[in-house]
């Protein structure tokens, strides 16, 4: 299967970039359903090395194609595909390592678009992007758990706060000359989303650190 899902990738490349026989949108569109389709076999197999290939091959499916062919490629650079279906695979599966992948591809994806193509008048669609990716990688680490109602693992939480840096870094480069106060904003709506997902988390998922008024200890102590 994971021969398959390659072949796939690399035929819908060459077919566009090489030979020219489907247009730029028809290949694209393609490459997210191979996407989509590897993963859902990840699923379904309990294949994760299969995962990783779809989701590699997400991730540069915007660099393949698009990279030096015209603006409107590069508005869609930032396709979210990818990330929803590890959004989606977190709901079934606790694949940690995918999670990360998706993070620093987003990272590194993100990274690299706003250093060559943003400016002032990308505002809009720029940040439209980067709340979208806030709200998918704010609700993945937590998913899995919020589902199966399994305690957190601890490492979950670095993914949280690498999220909200990556989000408030970007935010602020684009914020800061022109919009403090809705740099502000954005803080209080980001600790909000927080405290709604910590409250949520809380009736959902069972905490091994609390201890009750009827432990042993508790009576000893008191």
């Amino acid at each position: 299967m994971g021969g398959g899902v390659a072949i796939l990738y690399l035929s819908l490349y060459a077919s566009f970039t090489l030979y020219h026989l489907v247009p730029q949108g028809a290949a694209f569109s393609g490459m997210v359903l191979v996407t989509a389709g590897g993963l859902a076999l990840s699923v379904g197999h309990d294949a994760v090395a299969l995962s990783f290939l779809a989701m590699l091959g997400g991730l540069l499916t915007p660099v393949l194609l698009l990279h030096g062919h015209g603006r409107a490629g590069r508005a869609v650079r930032l396709h979210p595909a990818a990330r929803l279906g590890t959004l989606a695979i977190a709901l079934f599966k606790n694949w940690r390592g995918l999670d990360a992948v998706a993070f620093i591809g987003t990272v590194v994806l993100y990274g690299g678009w706003f250093d060559k193509f943003y400016s002032p008048a990308a505002l809009g669609p720029a940040f439209a992007w980067l709340s979208a990716f806030y709200l998918v990688f704010l609700l993945l680490p937590f998913a899995h758990h919020l589902r199966r109602a399994t305690p957190i693992a601890g490492e979950r939480f670095v993914m949280a706060l690498a999220n909200a840096t990556f989000v408030l870094w970007f935010a602020y480069h684009m914020l800061w000359q022109t919009r403090q106060h809705s740099l502000g904003f954005l803080c209080l709506a980001m600790a909000a989303c927080y405290t709604l997902l910590g409250w949520r988390t809380r009736r959902r998922v069972p905490s091994t650190g609390r201890r009750s008024s009827h432990s042993p200890r508790w009576r000893s102590s008191a």
